[in-house]
């Protein structure tokens, strides 16, 4: 699932987080959005770990299906920490680097400059 631009499906989206966990397992990444709703964030971060959600803050995992495996990494969103875009790309490229991919990823890099 992608953004939900703002968009609540339950107190707090909780309805949703619910019916997404009894699907698959789930790994939530922050956005902007995230960022921009302050303390509303921290309320849905205890949601979705409450339900069992794994939340990928500047880390990856490697997930393995029938001897298939995948590599998910999330990267919290630099608004989190800073507006400026010329900062943001050296704090994004830093977490990268700290994130200890194995060499196969791909990333689309984007110079937000």
């Amino acid at each position: 699932m992608s953004d939900v631009h703002n968009a609540e499906y339950g107190k707090n989206n909780r309805r949703l987080v619910q019916n997404l966990v009894e699907i698959a397992s789930c790994y939530y990444v922050t956005g902007n959005h995230e960022a921009w709703r302050g303390e509303q964030y921290q309320e849905l971060e205890k949601i979705l770990l409450d339900e069992g959600v794994t939340i990928l803050h500047d880390e990856a995992v490697q997930i393995t299906r029938n001897n298939e495996t995948i590599q998910l990494a999330g990267l919290d969103d630099p608004d989190f920490t800073d507006g400026d875009l010329s900062a943001q790309q050296n704090i994004l490229e830093a977490r990268i680097e700290g994130m200890g991919l194995t060499d196969d990823y791909c990333v689309r890099r984007i110079d937000l400059r």
